[in-house]
């Protein structure tokens, strides 16, 4: 069983404890700034030339107004946008489709000269990620604990390296890479989550002697599946999905990463409990 069970999202950081600001910025450890969405539209600054990207609760599609397209580029992978302007722009809304339930976000984008490049965690408190903000915020004192280098962190990266574009990935001091003997090897019974299969991709261990393992998780069915990192077997510190869900197999989305944290390398917290 587990020891310890937090629900974690991927790019993870702490923000401050919910109620207390509307937008604030997040812990200098973790440089990130939180937008928490209440259907009131939210402003983001962008610098000319420079890219800002925004995480969000679940897969998302921008919708770029036709006269930005020339001046503002707009990419999306799963759960993250990538923004960067070419040229000012006077403020302009922009909507952003959350794919798990058609609803939408809604942002005043604009430029100015001062404005920072640090990423942008949009939380929506209008539904069940208010929880997830809560434990952000619990866990703060788990980091902090841990030099610096605790689960938010390990999670953090192990995510950065398996969806972030390789232009903005970073070697990160205190977090190594280990030998992981079942790289690219389907392992059973990980998961008690119906029909997916689990392939371990890489581990790494930070210098407070945690590891952290990102798991390829693959829906075999021809039904969507909820994601419940509860269902993880093994003696997990944490289990945190990348996202909440996967579309029925063969459909875009039906692939997810799990992030395992333990106080030992992979098999070893995993073999005694497999059934």
């Amino acid at each position: 069983m587990m020891r310890k069970l937090l629900h974690l999202l991927t790019g993870v950081a702490v923000g401050m404890v919910v109620g207390l600001m509307t937008t604030v910025p997040a812990f200098a450890e973790f440089n990130t700034e939180i937008l928490r969405w209440n259907r009131a539209p939210l402003s983001i600054h962008l610098p000319i030339g420079q890219e800002r990207y925004v995480w969000f609760p679940g897969r998302v599609q921008p919708g770029v107004p036709p006269d930005l397209v020339s001046k503002l580029r707009v990419q999306a992978v799963n759960d993250t946008i990538y923004l960067q302007a070419s040229e000012p722009f006077e403020t302009t809304r922009l909507p952003v489709r959350d794919l798990t339930n058609g609803d939408f976000y809604l942002f005043d984008i604009t430029t100015s000269d001062n404005a920072p490049t640090t990423p942008v965690r949009v939380v929506n408190v209008t539904g069940n990620d208010e929880q997830a903000f809560i434990d952000d915020a619990k866990a703060l004192g788990e980091e902090k604990a841990n030099h610096g280098v605790g689960y938010l962190k390990l999670t953090r990266f192990a995510a950065q390296q398996s969806y972030a574009p390789e232009r903005l990935i970073k070697q990160e001091p205190g977090i190594h890479a280990v030998p992981l003997p079942s790289a690219g090897e389907p392992v059973k019974g990980l998961l008690q989550n119906g029909p997916v299969d689990t392939v371990p991709v890489a581990s790494w261990r930070g210098r407070n002697g945690f590891y952290v393992t990102s798991i390829r998780v693959r829906n075999r069915s021809t039904q969507s599946l909820v994601l419940d990192p509860r269902s993880a077997v093994g003696q997990w510190l944490t289990a945190t999905f990348h996202h909440h869900g996967l579309a029925p197999a063969g459909e875009p989305g039906d692939t997810s990463t799990l992030y395992l944290i333990s106080d030992r390398p992979f098999l070893e917290a995993l073999v005694p409990w497999r059934g």
